[in-house]
């Protein structure tokens, strides 16, 4: 389960980075946290029911499907069957982004659904997805094991435990760098200490040079 909660930290910091420099920076937004999570319950509804119609978009959106650009309402919406109960949501108001994690069902059959949507005055200016279908070589591989979420992610983070935001968004580029890299190193980025990084036994080792990988653009 710690290592389920892991992955799932991970892909949630993930599809909440900004996708563009010029997201970088905050920008002034009227949609709070529970607005964010109230488009991400709309959208969902809507998804189940097939119907992108309901939903307010933007006069221009981007729309992906892991790594695909599709038109609204191509992709799972026409092969959604239904939405389970396992469901995580992730709010990011200072850039107006919301991301859910889950499990959706196509003709019946369990996969894992993630989603980041953007909002730009109160309409949905990008939807970015990444759909998980069972196979051997899936990072969720048995869909039907995730029935509800570990209470670890349900939980409130004290705030003297707090994590400054950039530091939650290099941790997440340092597991992908991590992935990259694929020598057990693990990839420890700013503001770690300009010599060291942490492996996987504890110990210490010099520190590699970054290489991003591709990121999926929304």
């Amino acid at each position: 389960m710690i290592k389920q909660a892991s992955i799932t930290v991970v892909i949630g910091l993930a599809l909440l980075q900004p996708v563009m420099a010029m997201h970088n920076s905050a920008i002034n937004n009227n949609c709070d946290r529970q607005c964010l999570y109230g488009f991400v319950d709309r959208y969902m509804d809507a998804l189940v029911d097939q119907d992108p119609s309901r939903l307010p978009w933007a006069d221009h959106v981007i729309f992906t499907e892991n790594s695909v650009q599709l038109k609204v309402g191509d992709g799972l919406w026409g092969t959604i069957s239904g939405k389970r109960d396992y469901d995580l949501n992730f709010a990011d108001p200072e850039h107006g982004q919301a991301g859910y994690f889950g499990v959706v069902e196509e003709h019946g059959i369990a996969a894992v659904y993630t989603m980041r949507i953007k909002i730009r005055h109160n309409k949905i200016k990008e939807v970015e997805t990444v759909l998980s279908r069972p196979h051997a070589d899936s990072p969720f591989p048995a869909p039907d094991n995730l029935v509800e979420p570990d209470p670890i992610m349900l939980s409130t983070v004290p705030a003297e435990q707090r994590r400054p935001r950039a530091r939650m968004l290099s941790l997440a580029d340092g597991y992908f760098d991590t992935l990259q890299l694929n020598d057990g190193t693990l990839v420890r980025t700013t503001p770690a200490p300009a010599s060291l990084t942490t492996t996987r036994s504890g110990s210490a080792g010099p520190v590699r040079r970054r290489c991003r990988p591709a990121r999926i653009r929304g």
